[in-house]
Order: structure tokens, then sequence, then C-alpha cells
């Protein structure tokens, strides 16, 4: 019996979710879970080479959210905040939500301890159905996919 490979995601946009922050972009990158490895090697007592792999912490990728908008200046005044006072009491809990073109949620990820560290305006058009066009970077100490 032959499987089908899983459909792609349907991606209209994404919502991203802070207490006091909803913004929606439609280009995220970095959103990325890594375990280097670190390799010796050693040897039995045959003296035959064994390879030994050992895993280090976890390691997260900073996500960077382009394409996007918001009507409140929540991403303004987190990284004015962090910029005046540091992290401490400037990290926060949010989502990371890819809806589809009906709207729904097709996947979600938790993002722990996040810290905004850029936000950018790339373009502000004045032409008819122009909009102001945010990018903004986060260091996470957690990215993990609920859905």
């Amino acid at each position: 019996m032959a499987t089908t490979a899983p459909a792609p995601l349907d991606a209209k946009y994404f919502d991203l979710q802070f207490p006091g922050i909803n913004a929606q972009f439609k280009d995220v990158q970095g959103v990325s879970i890594s375990v280097p490895l670190h390799t010796s090697s050693t040897s039995d007592s045959m003296g035959q080479p064994i390879r030994q792999r050992t895993a280090s912490s976890v390691e997260y990728g900073s996500i960077t959210c382009s394409a996007g908008a918001t009507a409140d200046l929540g991403l303004d005044n987190w990284i004015k905040a962090v910029a005046d006072k540091g992290l401490e009491g400037n990290m926060k809990d949010g989502t990371l939500t890819l809806f589809n073109a009906a709207n729904a949620p097709v996947a979600t990820w938790a993002l722990t301890k996040a810290v905004i560290t850029a936000l950018s305006v790339s373009s502000i058009s004045v032409e008819a159905g122009g909009h102001l066009d945010l990018q903004a970077t986060f260091d996470c100490e957690k990215i993990e996919r609920t859905k």
C-alpha cells in the first residue's frame, strides 16, 4: 500500500502575539531548533577505536518576521524598553501562528522568554493599497511547535 506525502501547508500569513502585541507578517525566517553534537574518540578494552558523541545545549534560531503590519505601538514600545532597561522584565512568552487562505490556523509555535532585538520599517507606501512594512527580530529562550 502506497502512502501519500502530506500536503504542504497552505500559508497566507503569520500572526504574532505577545501580551499587549498583535502583528501580522507575510514572511518568517529562523524558526529553528538544533542540537550540536560533540564528537570524541577513545578506545575499547581491545584497543579498537570508539567514536563517542554527546549532545550540547539546544540552540534556538533568531526569528525574523518580515513584511508585517500592526495598528499599535506594542513592538515599538517593547524595543524601546529593551534599549532603555535591558532584558530584566522585558522577556515575553508568545505565539507565532500560521494561517491558511481560509483564515484557519495550520501551525503554531510557542515562544518562551522572547525578547525583541531589532525593529525596522522596510518601506512605507502612500500609494493606494500601500502599508507600513515592518521587520522585527526576536531572540527566544525556547521555540516549540505545538500544532
